[in-house]
């Protein structure tokens, strides 16, 4: 294979800033560059020197920590070459191209990664763990890309595959030798253990997709009755504007929170009105769009002002949705509030000084109830290609005594391709690029 390079770090000024090459040209080139008091070709391996950077006409561009990994003993499993710098945006782009003028070129998109699974040291779903673990959101996200990068999904799926193996064998061996009728239904207790084993990895799937991915919580209500006040008492910070006067947020707002390992996502909303504003009417859009797309809504009145018709008809068009309704200025004189055939939490706050402010975050939690196992499927590739194995497995328990043996192991090998499928053991490029593609360049 060529020699690939690339920023491994993000962009923008740090306290280090990490240029990656790997391939078969690393030292060769890492020997042009460097200058200290050994070769990086003659240096062994999984050592660090101190030196300088110097550019094709011998001019320094900066000082540097040089890591030298010698394959195969590497994540690439080839000659890795990494060069620590001061980060900032000209250091590290003048040090790339460099390196590139010396015989390296510009990786893709995690191609880093993809050498190392076609190198056979991870498979596709612990590759596919490792931009989990980049882009988890909270601990328990983290924990389960952290499970899954250590194998412990994969080791379940061979275990399966390895059993659905071993049926096909004995199937394919009975076909073959017997003479007598194939005793079909012996097979039928250990396809019935492999389908509990996959129904159970796709139940735990939907808490590994709502730990992933996280959950979506849309403020909602009337102009002024204090939504960006309370978006910014549950971040602990002031990311909302908010002013006395009515109609001050006219976009959504965007932000991400932690809540006992559970990635929640609020967004803040213009405020509900009828208005030919173009802008304001823009607003209202995207508050609807905001409103489709979430899974749960919290529903903000102001408690001194009565509930209108208008209010009980919105909250009876979201019925399908998490609902809580939040009652907003208890601080002030009001009323008990009571909403009649509606089966929702309802919370009395005060966003001004912060009273049960806790308790909407608490009632939420509530809502998405979470198990305590941590689940192994989380990705929607892995969740489709388990369904497709279950769905042979099915035709084959339920074809024990109309299918031909024959058509029978043909529905097990179809289960056991899609596990293999699953590890990348099968693949083709449309799925590596497609998985691939969402890497950063260094990784």
């Amino acid at each position: 294979m060529d020699t690939i390079a690339a920023i491994s770090t993000p962009s923008g000024e740090g306290g280090i800033g990490i240029i990656r090459i790997s391939g078969s040209k690393a030292l060769k080139i890492a020997d042009k560059i460097f200058k200290g008091k050994i070769k990086p070709g003659l240096a062994k391996t999984h050592t660090i020197h101190y030196g300088k950077i110097i550019d094709n006409t011998g001019k320094k561009i900066d000082e540097c920590l040089l890591m030298i990994m010698l394959k195969p003993h590497t994540y690439t499993t080839e000659d890795t070459i990494e060069i620590n710098i001061h980060s900032g945006i000209v250091p590290l782009r003048n040090i790339l191209e460099t390196v590139l003028k010396n015989g390296a070129r510009l990786a893709e998109p995690g191609e880093f990664t993809r050498r190392a699974f076609m190198a056979g040291k991870i498979d596709l779903i612990q590759a596919e763990a490792v931009l989990d673990i980049i882009q988890a959101k909270s601990e328990k996200a983290l924990t389960m890309a952290i499970n899954q990068l250590e194998g412990k999904l994969s080791d379940h799926i061979k275990k399966l595959k390895n059993k659905l193996l071993k049926i096909i064998t004995n199937l394919e061996t009975d076909i073959e030798f017997s003479e007598e009728e194939i005793k079909i239904q012996n097979i039928s207790p250990m396809l019935k253990e492999v389908q509990q084993s996959i129904n159970k990895l796709l139940i735990s799937s939907k808490q590994g997709k709502l730990l992933k991915e996280g959950v979506t919580f849309t403020l909602i209500g009337k102009t002024n009755v204090g939504k960006s006040s309370i978006f910014n008492s549950l971040l602990g910070k002031e990311q909302a504007i908010v002013t006395k006067y009515p109609g001050t947020t006219r976009d959504t707002i965007e932000a991400w929170v932690d809540i006992k390992g559970l990635p929640l996502k609020l967004i803040d909303t213009a405020g509900l009105m009828t208005t030919n504003n173009p802008m304001d009417m823009a607003g209202q859009q995207r508050t609807q769009k905001a409103i489709r797309e979430s899974d749960g809504i919290l529903f903000i009145f102001d408690a001194t002002k009565a509930v209108t018709k208008g209010d009980i008809h919105l909250l009876t068009s979201i019925k399908d949705k998490k609902v809580i309704c939040i009652f907003n200025k208890c601080d002030l004189p009001h009323q008990k509030i009571v909403i009649k055939n509606f089966n929702s939490p309802f919370l009395s706050v005060s966003a001004l000084n912060g009273t049960n402010i806790d308790l909407i975050l608490k009632s939420i939690s509530k809502l998405v109830i979470l198990d305590n196992i941590p689940p192994l499927v989380s990705k929607i590739r892995h969740i489709e290609t388990l369904e497709k194995a279950n769905l042979s497995i099915k035709k084959a328990i339920s074809g024990m005594k109309n299918l031909t043996p024959e058509c029978l192991a043909y529905e097990i090998k179809e289960a056991s391709t899609c596990l293999s499928e699953l590890t990348g053991e099968i693949t083709n490029e449309i799925i590596l690029n497609q998985i691939f593609s969402e890497f950063c360049i260094g990784k």
